[in-house]
């Protein structure tokens, strides 16, 4: 199966350097065989042919993108929204006479919350946009320096040099605040003279922690740790800008739970066997917490806990007790 993947994947990037030569366009971004972990992807393309009038953009998501072509000006951009796994992009150029070529890349959005996507196959990897090669080619049309000022939010969003391009990033219902302010380098760090212009620490959780310090110091004094949270890595669970779910979860808790804890995915828990009734872990009302749906979270704290298996009472039988008064 990788060994399939490996040729479609070089049978499209061979197709992206041949289309590039006759279709009148370069694609600059996304890079072939390149890894995203959030929902959308930039599309940047550089047009080579005096003759082309329209750029059509198509995706697995049956998007279809329209570009008009502007005199005076050569590279145009769109966002698109992606799907989880493979993505095929594709882009016809479009003349007075019809179609005079086209080019495609496919792309890989992994989801760290979906076993069936959380591993892209290994001829995929992250490439970073923001080289500086590629911010020159962009700065004609938009302004790549940071303009934000530390701990100060922009009055209106838009402001913010990186909104143009990133604003799908907070569009989800839930956004977390550094995101939805767009104090960006709150957890990108910038870097001048390296390879890329941003970076993320190794473990996320350190930029996570610097903000939340009461929760690290509570956390850090408990006996019994989740391991997302001993390794720092808080984006495991947690989108950092925004997501559908409270607390900007990638999925609902037990779907999120059961991502890692798959045997639990029987739905049955703490009692199981022959002779004694089966305890749910979803689809019942939580006693504990009126108008909830029992969950993972009714009786685990999902950071961590001075009781084993991360129970949030002193001892198992205690927080047993919250719903089994009699």
């Amino acid at each position: 199966m990788r060994k399939k993947l490996f040729w479609a994947g070089m049978i499209f990037t061979v197709s992206l350097l041949w289309g590039g030569a006759d279709s009148g366009m370069q694609l600059l971004a996304p890079a072939s065989l390149s890894v995203y972990h959030e929902q959308s992807a930039s599309v940047v393309v550089k047009v080579t042919s005096a003759t082309i009038e329209k750029i059509v953009i198509t995706t697995e998501t049956d998007q279809q993108i329209n570009m008009l072509a502007v005199q005076g000006r050569n590279t145009y951009c769109k966002t698109i929204r992606l799907l989880p796994g493979e993505n095929k992009i594709t882009l016809t150029a479009i003349g007075k006479e019809g179609e005079i070529g086209k080019l495609s890349t496919i792309i890989y959005h992994d989801i760290v919350t979906e076993k069936k996507y959380r591993y892209p196959p290994e001829n995929y990897s992250v490439q970073m946009f923001h080289l500086a090669s590629n911010e020159k080619r962009c700065s004609p049309c938009h302004k790549m320096e940071v303009n934000e000022s530390p701990g100060v939010a922009f009055e209106n969003p838009t402001d913010s040099n990186c909104y143009g391009c990133h604003q799908k990033l907070t569009a989800r219902p839930h956004g977390h605040a550094p995101a939805i302010n767009w104090l960006c380098t709150s957890c990108h760090q910038t870097q001048k003279g390296g390879e890329y212009t941003f970076k993320l620490p190794d473990k996320i959780g350190e930029a996570c922690l610097n903000c939340h310090k009461k929760e690290k110091e509570t956390w850090e004094a408990k006996r019994f740790h989740h391991m997302p949270f001993d390794a720092k890595q808080c984006t495991r669970c947690h989108n950092p800008h925004s997501g559908e779910e409270r607390f900007y979860l990638r999925a609902k808790p037990w779907d999120l739970c059961t991502s890692c804890h798959a045997d639990k995915i029987s739905g049955n828990h703490i009692i199981n066997t022959i002779i004694a009734k089966t305890h749910p872990t979803r689809g019942k009302p939580d006693p504990s917490r009126p108008g909830k749906e029992l969950e993972c979270i009714s009786c685990h704290n999902p950071h961590a806990s001075d009781t084993r298996s991360l129970i949030m009472e002193k001892s198992p039988m205690s927080i047993c007790a919250k719903c089994h008064k009699k």
